[in-house]
């Protein structure tokens, strides 16, 4: 014999349980997006399934829970609260099966392409967060990323550790006055328009110190935290720009990349864990792998 009980689905307790609290289908019907005939339906057809009445109206026409209905909710609250439990369970679990990874420069946002190559694994999925390393280092501390890549030599409550040497270089038009050089110091070069990241970024921040030490107005054109955006002003002969040495912007038809003498244009970048993530495996695994893949072709910042 068929049970009539398997014909209620999550959608009639949930239509039951916001009529319950609102006792109004209009209020209803505004909430869950839809019409009052429509939750008059539902309801309906969750009294027929049960075969009886669970809501009635009394002699001022409002909309009343009768004592079966009553009855009835009683026992619809635990089970709404067990769906709602497994709902944010699924979330959880979806969550832990993909590894969040924080980047400090949209350059780096590239390395996807040939690192996860390297780190496959079809269990594993990766999620790319593009911030600045002061926003990398919170959210690692807050366990809100499990791996992070910046420049910052370390991060509270984190394991941190060199990843690659981070180099940055002047890039300007093919046929600029400045491309004939090998290589300068930034003072030589601050006499033109420089297209750079925002002023949070601290490549921004070093143009602008270097400027200020040497007494000259820095003349900016300041851009999203895209460095691709920056790539194209400098393509189109806006402006010139420092940006990480990196394959990714290698063009050589269009664009020159000269290195910088000035001691802070030689960094490091670092990679960190979480607290949350180090007792975690597989994320430890990827961790490893990639400091591995220091040994491979520069992958900018």
């Amino acid at each position: 014999m068929k049970n009539s009980l398997l014909s209620i689905n999550f959608k009639n307790l949930e239509v039951l349980s916001v009529t319950v609290d609102t006792l109004s289908f209009t209020q209803t019907a505004n909430l869950l997006n839809t019409s009052p005939s429509a939750i008059s339906k539902q309801i309906q057809k969750l009294e027929s399934i049960l075969n009886m009445k669970l809501f009635i109206r009394n002699d001022n026409e409002k909309l009343c829970l009768t004592k079966e209905g009553l009855e009835v909710y009683s026992h619809v609250i635990p089970l709404l609260s067990h769906m709602e439990f497994l709902e944010n369970s699924i979330i959880d679990i979806h969550s832990s099966l993909t590894i969040k990874i924080g980047v400090n420069i949209s350059s780096f946002l590239n390395f996807p392409k040939d690192i996860l190559h390297y780190l496959d694994d079809e269990n594993i999925k990766f999620k790319i967060f593009q911030y600045e390393s002061k926003t990398i280092a919170k959210l690692l501390s807050e366990n809100k990323l499990d791996i992070g890549i910046h420049c910052l030599e370390s991060v509270p409550k984190c394991e941190t550790k060199k990843f690659k040497d981070l180099s940055l270089a002047l890039y300007t038009p093919i046929h600029h006055p400045l491309s004939i050089h090998s290589s300068l110091y930034l003072k030589e070069a601050l006499n033109y328009k420089f297209a750079t990241f925002t002023e949070d970024s601290f490549i921004y921040k070093l143009i602008y110190d270097e400027a200020k030490a040497n007494n000259i107005k820095l003349k900016v054109i300041a851009l999203s935290m895209d460095s691709n955006l920056i790539f194209q002003a400098i393509k189109n002969k806006i402006a010139i720009g420092v940006l990480p040495i990196s394959y990714v912007f290698s063009a050589p038809d269009e664009i020159v990349s000269i290195p910088l003498n000035d001691e802070w244009a030689q960094r490091d970048l670092y990679i960190s864990v979480s607290a949350h993530a180090n007792s975690d495996e597989k994320i430890i695994k990827i961790y490893n792998k990639f400091a591995e893949f220091d040994d491979n072709p520069s992958l900018g910042a």
